[in-house]
C-alpha cells in the first residue's frame, strides 16, 4: 500500500468486490436528495476504495497543511478523495436503480 493508503487491520473489507444492491443505490440517491436540500454544498467528498461512502475530514488542515480524509466504511485514510457533483452523483445512481429494474 502505498503512503496515501492506510488501512486499519480490524476492519473488514470483504465487501470491496460485492455489487452495489438496488436497495443500496435507493438509500444512496435519498441520502444525496437530502444533501442537496440543504444547499450546504454543491460537491460530495468520496473514498476511493469503495466509492459508496462520504469521506470525513480529520486532523488539524490549514493553508499549509492538506486535509486528511478517512472512510467510516472500509477505514481508508488519505490526503486524496474524489469529489464528485451532487448533480450528476444523482443521475448516475437513478440510471443504475433503472438499469437493476
Amino acid at each position: 500500500m502505498s503512503m496515501n493508503e492506510d488501512f486499519d487491520e480490524n476492519e473488514d473489507t470483504s465487501f470491496r468486490n460485492e455489487p452495489v444492491t438496488k436497495e443500496e443505490i435507493d438509500e444512496i440517491v435519498e441520502n444525496l436528495v437530502e444533501i442537496k436540500a440543504r444547499g450546504a454544498m454543491s460537491y460530495i467528498k468520496l473514498c476511493p476504495v469503495c466509492v459508496r461512502t462520504a469521506v470525513v475530514e480529520i486532523g488539524f488542515t490549514g493553508v499549509l497543511v492538506p486535509s486528511k480524509y478517512r472512510c467510516p466504511r472500509c477505514g481508508w485514510t488519505g490526503y486524496v478523495a474524489l469529489e464528485a457533483d451532487i448533480d450528476d452523483l444523482i443521475a448516475h445512481f437513478k440510471r443504475m436503480s433503472e438499469e437493476e429494474t
